[in-house]
C-alpha cells in the first residue's frame, strides 16, 4: 500500500454528526478524480504486484461510518470511472490486500487498519 501519492491530493480527516450528511462527503473527492483522471491500475513485476496508490484517502473513526462514507461513494464512483475500496478491522487481512492490489481510486479506511495494511506492505517489499 503507497500513501504518498494520495495525501497530497486529498486527505480528509471525517466527523460526520449527521449520517444524512455522509454523501456529501465524496463528491469533492469525485470531482477531483474527475479532473486527475482514475489511477492507473498496479503494475505487475517478476510475478509480484506492485503496491497500490489511491488517488484519494478517507480516514474513518469507525467501521460503520467508513462502511456508510464507502456504500456512498460506491453510488457516484461510475459516473467518473472510479473504484472504491473499504478497509477496517474485523475482516481478514488477506482479502482487503487482495482487492487493494487490484488498484482503487478511492481508499476509505479506519485508522488501525490503515497502518496495518501499510505495515505490511512495507514488510513485503
Amino acid at each position: 500500500l503507497s500513501l504518498h501519492d494520495a495525501l497530497p491530493i486529498w486527505m480528509m480527516p471525517v466527523f460526520v454528526p449527521v449520517p444524512n450528511m455522509v454523501c456529501v462527503l465524496p463528491l469533492p473527492v469525485l470531482a477531483r478524480i474527475t479532473e486527475r483522471g482514475p489511477a492507473p491500475p498496479p503494475n505487475k513485476r517478476d510475478g509480484k504486484t506492485e503496491a497500490a496508490s489511491p488517488r484519494v484517502l478517507v480516514l474513518a473513526p469507525t467501521r460503520e461510518l467508513a462502511q456508510q462514507i464507502a456504500a456512498d461513494a460506491e453510488k457516484f464512483a461510475p459516473a467518473v470511472h472510479a473504484k472504491t475500496v473499504c478497509v477496517f478491522g474485523g475482516m481478514p487481512r488477506i482479502d482487503q490486500m487482495r482487492t487493494l492490489n487490484k488498484g482503487c481510486d478511492v481508499l476509505v479506511a479506519t485508522p488501525g487498519r490503515l497502518m496495518d495494511l501499510a505495515s505490511l506492505g512495507a514488510k513485503s517489499e
